[in-house]
């Protein structure tokens, strides 16, 4: 058993992180984990600025995973999966 953090990140055109901009990327990221994880849906647990410039969302997964996905002013998104993984159990993704 352990806890399992799975950290992405990608770089998008800063022309594009309008508040429109950010909530399409932010969608785009839900579908793909959503498909991803054999997830119905994932459940908004908060939306925020963040007060040195762009944005932060945070959903409950699959398992109870937390998922964090941030926009930062400059174009860069990353988007953090935080679950526990029991023993013997197939992980939510994996790096193939």
């Amino acid at each position: 058993m352990s806890a399992n953090t799975i950290l992405l990140d990608f770089s998008v055109d800063t022309t594009n992180l309008t508040e429109e901009g950010i909530q399409s990327i932010e969608s785009d990221v839900v579908k793909t984990l959503e498909s991803q994880l054999k997830s119905e849906s994932l459940q908004n647990l908060t939306k925020s600025e963040i007060p040195s410039g762009g944005h932060m969302a945070v959903f409950l997964g699959p398992r109870g995973s937390v998922i964090t996905i941030r926009v930062y002013p400059n174009g860069l998104v990353t988007v953090n999966i935080d679950y526990y993984l029991e023993e013997g159990k197939i992980p939510l993704l994996t790096l193939e």
